[in-house]
Formats: C-alpha cells, sequence, structure tokens
C-alpha cells in the first residue's frame, strides 16, 4: 500500500509541475505519515522539495510545547527545513468570537498562506484522511449544505481565497491503516488528548456517530469517499455552467457588478442562485457565510416584476433591483 501510494502521490505532483512542498505537520499521526510518504516521494523523484510548517497554537499547555519540539526534532534529523511560529488560539477565538476548532483552523491556513507567499512554494500539502472526509461530509449535512458540502474535501484542490494548489495525499486512506502503516514501520508520532473530548462537533461524530453508521454499513468510509467522488464531478460540471450564465448575464464589473435582469430570469433556479454565490465570492473573496435563506430571498426579490428594492446578503453586501438590471455590491 505505501509504495503504491508513494507512486500515486508523485503522479499527481509531476502532472501538475509540483516541485518546492510545504507540509502541514502537527506531530499526529496523519501528518507524521505524510511526512514519511514524501520523504520516499523524494527518493523516487530527487527533484522534489520538501520544507514543513508548524503552529503551536498553545492550547495544551506542555502538550503543544512537546508536539513542537518533536516535529523540529524530525526535520532536524532527516535535514528538512522547518517553519515555526507560536499564536494564543483561545486569545484569538475570544477576540474574533469564533469556536476554538474555527480560530486554530484560521490561524493555520493564514499561517500556511504566509509562508507560500514569502517562500514562493508550489503547493501546500496536508494529512487529511477517509476518516477526515467522511467526517466533513456528515458535518456539513448536519449543518445543512449544497452540492459542494457533500463533495468533501478534493485530493487536488486550492488553498482558500489563493491560486496555491493544496494537495491530499491520504484522503483516500483510513486511518486504521495510517496507524498500522506507522506500527509497522516502528514510527514514532504525537497523540492529541483532545481528539477524545467529545464537547468537540468532529470528536462527536468521529467517536459517536460514524461507529453507529458502521454497524449500518461497515463500508461506510468507502461509501461516503465514492459520494464525495460524485458529487464533486456533479459540482465540477455546475461550475461550468455557472461560469457559462455569469459571463452571459453580467453587463458590468465596476464600480459594481451589474446584471442583466431578464437575462438572469431565464436561467434555472440552480442557476440562478450559483450566480448570486459566485458574484458574493466575487467581492468577499470566498463563498463562506452566505446562508441558503439569504440567498432564496435574494432570488425571490429578483424574480418579482415591479418596483425597486434592495436585500443583504450579510457582510455588508447587497443585491438592488432597479428597472432591466440587478447590481451586487459591498456598502461603505
Amino acid at each position: 500500500m505505501f509504495s503504491l501510494l508513494v507512486k500515486q502521490t508523485i503522479r499527481i505532483l509531476q502532472q501538475n509541475k509540483l516541485k518546492k512542498l510545504l507540509l502541514g505537520v502537527s506531530g499526529g499521526s496523519d501528518s507524521v505519515f505524510l511526512f514519511h510518504l514524501m520523504l520516499s516521494a523524494r527518493d523516487y523523484a530527487p527533484s522534489l522539495g520538501l520544507e514543513v510548517a508548524h503552529l503551536n497554537h498553545n492550547l495544551r499547555g506542555l502538550d503543544s510545547d512537546s508536539d513542537l519540539a518533536f516535529v523540529q526534532s524530525l526535520c532536524q534529523t532527516n535535514k528538512i527545513p522547518c517553519h515555526t511560529n507560536s499564536l494564543m488560539i483561545a486569545n484569538l477565538a475570544g477576540k474574533n468570537k469564533q469556536s476554538l476548532e474555527l480560530a486554530a483552523r484560521a490561524a493555520r491556513f493564514d499561517f500556511f498562506k504566509k509562508l507560500l507567499k514569502k517562500h514562493d512554494f508550489d503547493a501546500l500539502l496536508l494529512g487529511h484522511n477517509a476518516n477526515d472526509q467522511a467526517e466533513t461530509i456528515l458535518f456539513n449535512l448536519t449543518r445543512g449544505c449544497g452540492i459542494a458540502g457533500l463533495a468533501g474535501m478534493q485530493t487536488l484542490d486550492l488553498v482558500s481565497g489563493t491560486s496555491w494548489p493544496l494537495v491530499r495525499p491520504l484522503l483516500a486512506v483510513p486511518k486504521t491503516t495510517i496507524i498500522k502503516e506507522l506500527s509497522k514501520k516502528k514510527i514514532p508520532f504525537c497523540q492529541d488528548k483532545t481528539n477524545q473530548d467529545t464537547t468537540y462537533t468532529r470528536n462527536l461524530i468521529r467517536h459517536e456517530v460514524v461507529p453507529v453508521l458502521s454497524r449500518i454499513n461497515p463500508n461506510l468510509l468507502a461509501t461516503i469517499s465514492r459520494t464525495a467522488h460524485l458529487m464533486q464531478e456533479l459540482n465540477s460540471y455546475l461550475e461550468k455552467q455557472t461560469q457559462l450564465a455569469y459571463e452571459q448575464t453580467i453587463q458590468s464589473s465596476h464600480p459594481k457588478l451589474v446584471f442583466s435582469l431578464a437575462i438572469y430570469r431565464q436561467h434555472d433556479l440552480i442557476i440562478r442562485q450559483s450566480i448570486l454565490r459566485q458574484a458574493w465570492a466575487e467581492i468577499k473573496g470566498d463563498k463562506t457565510d452566505l446562508g441558503y435563506e439569504r440567498i432564496q430571498k435574494a432570488d425571490n426579490m429578483l424574480l418579482q416584476t415591479a418596483g425597486h428594492k434592495t436585500i443583504e446578503l450579510g457582510n455588508h453586501i447587497c443585491v438592488y433591483k432597479k428597472g432591466d438590471r440587478f447590481e451586487v455590491f459591498k456598502q461603505d
């Protein structure tokens, strides 16, 4: 399995001409497995350049410091450059009114983005596995989501809000396989005790929801992975159709996004709502934080035959209908 995964990863990297790579390594089993996978990949493809990024979240006291020391030692032993930073995530979460999970994720990706830009890396590699994929999709489904939410994570994606590729070589590999391989090779890794704390939503899904669903379907991970792949294909098609419709409908992009109301109304519901999401993303920089109810209200307003009206989608981004057109813009 390991050698096959190495070859598959090399193929993805070479097909996309990705050589200078930044690996996110926490010290946990998945990222340590990824680290050793890439060391082996470099043996087959010596042109690969590997560097590591580790962010100390300072959420577990001495254990957080121990993880940092472990990753630094791992890199030093294998002569891999290691970029580190330390943040008080609890303080950031309070300041930004976020959960610890969201604050930690945002801080990590902010750290990764700065390194990608500063050192001109070709791609970021992360150790998400098949269990992470299942948990992500179940989490999205529980909150309510569309096709993109059911598509989950992709093996080859983009770092949110950037043009840098994000590669997840382990996305089809179950956690049990990773642990088994590390044990067989006698490779040590760090244990995060907070992963057992079911007050965190992800952990609740991991330890209580997934085991119950696995009793119904013992091949749950593979089933969800197949579903994610189908949803990714469907989402890719929808994005292409949306882009065509968007280009047909938009009339001006400066200083506001201006669209033809008549052409907008000719499109099917799913395309109309996708046009609004794309307009939101053009202004905000990403598609996050836009709820279905707001999109629905804006679409209903645009289908009304008469009158001028404005609806705020959120984040001070508004949709304004006037005459034969509508505008999407951010209020000062």
